[in-house]
């Protein structure tokens, strides 16, 4: 017997050192009520995006705490917050360090190796948070964001396939599924996914609008008009919608209903420079100059879609027989159109192609007119209304969110 005991004291003495490493572990990360306390009140100044103020509050916390890997999470969070990535990234490593299980810092790094356009470090970290919560839905819609981002729709699309099959009401997934196969060409792939949603959710806006997108894009408008009028009905405050709708009333010449379906995107959000160039469209078709010179002019001096507002310009300066006003705008259009000239080089030709002589200014101006109208589609203010980049580009909302502190 005593022969026995001596043989597995080692043993027992090193099991004992194991499970006594392992209750010291479990005690520095254990959450203490004062912990909690201080940590929930340093979470409300995150939740209030006083970043410096949570810092400050964090860094207190770790003092007394410094064990404390919520701690560093919050911390790491106030660093995102004020954009202080470098930071940021060191909080979040130090708090995985001291518990590797953390899914909402897994997140949390993945978000700021995005931000840093680390794409496969960022991969890595969320495809890890979501084995330790595999229900993360907008986690699932990032990593495909992030799986489009890097080129590789295939993985993508695989990738969501697979997590609707765990979770089939996450219908936000079907319409990133919709708006890979409309890049890919496949309008009608991408209308059955748009179909399913409304088949399991009829309240879901965005489903509609996708449909009155794709059917304004095959100028079908009076059927995207209906889809279009249900999202406005089901959710009236977003302003693409009254975008959209405002260039399906331009279209079927309802020109009234246009005007107001602009002023409503304008009054949802101001600064909206293409709610204000269909207002301006809208006003050169009733060839009221004067109006859509106004808002013109004033677009001019911002720096969005300048080479399509100088183009517009020159529209209505060449229909009022101002032919070298309209000539200044339409090589205003080619200066600020750089990615048009470098696919139309001829744009730059035209002027060469006539005398330089007094009474030509009509014939150059209305050859850059008719050439320009040639390549419409490549400028036009229809395609940026009908851009579905919003689903198919990583969701900033989702990159910028502040985890909740789910382990208080």
């Amino acid at each position: 017997m005593i022969h026995w005991k001596a043989k597995y004291i080692p043993k027992n003495k090193e099991l004992h050192t194991e499970q006594n490493a392992r209750t010291e572990k479990n005690k520095k990360n254990q959450i203490t009520p004062e912990l909690k306390k201080s940590i929930e009140l340093a979470w409300k100044l995150l939740t209030d995006k006083k970043f410096n103020d949570a810092k400050k509050e964090f860094k207190t916390i770790l003092e007394k705490f410094p064990d404390s890997s919520m701690a560093h999470m919050g911390l790491g969070n106030a660093y995102a917050g004020g954009g202080k990535y470098h930071e940021a990234q060191e909080a979040y490593e130090e708090s995985l360090r001291l518990k590797s299980d953390m899914a909402p810092a897994w997140v949390m790094l993945g978000k700021i190796y995005i931000k840093q356009e680390k794409f496969e470090d960022a991969l890595k970290c969320l495809q890890k948070s979501l084995k330790l919560r595999p229900n993360m839905s907008q986690v699932w819609l990032l990593i495909c964001q992030l799986l489009l981002k890097m080129g590789r729709s295939g993985e993508a699309i695989q990738f969501l396939k697979e997590s609707l099959q765990k979770n089939p009401q996450f219908e936000e997934l079907r319409l990133i599924l919709a708006g890979i196969y409309e890049h890919k060409g496949e309008i009608d792939t991408a209308f059955q996914y748009c179909n399913e949603i409304i088949t399991h959710d009829p309240e879901f806006w965005h489903a509609h609008f996708h449909i009155a997108r794709l059917l304004t894009a095959n100028g079908n408008y009076n059927e995207a008009l209906e889809s279009c009028k249900k999202a406005i009905k089901i959710n009236p405050d977003i302003e693409k919608l009254h975008l959209l709708i405002g260039r399906i009333y331009n279209e079927l010449a309802m020109n009234d209903l246009a005007l107001r379906a602009f002023s409503k995107a304008i009054e949802l959000e101001p600064n909206r420079v293409l709610a204000k160039i269909g207002m301006a469209r809208v006003y050169i078709k009733q060839e009221n100059w004067l109006e859509g010179r106004k808002i013109l002019v004033e677009l001019s001096k911002g720096n969005r879609y300048l080479s399509l507002v100088h183009l517009l310009l020159a529209e209505i300066f060449l229909k009022q027989e101002m032919y070298n006003v309209a000539l200044d705008e339409y090589k205003a259009a080619i200066i600020h159109g750089e990615k048009l000239v470098n696919k139309f080089p001829e744009l730059l030709e035209i002027e060469n192609k006539f005398p330089q002589v007094v009474g030509n200014e009509r014939q150059i101006a209305e050859t850059f007119y008719s050439t320009f109208q040639k390549i419409a589609t490549e400028i036009s203010f229809d395609s940026e209304v009908n851009n579905n980049s919003d689903i198919t580009e990583i969701d900033e909302n989702i990159v910028n969110d502040l985890e909740t502190p789910v382990d208080l």
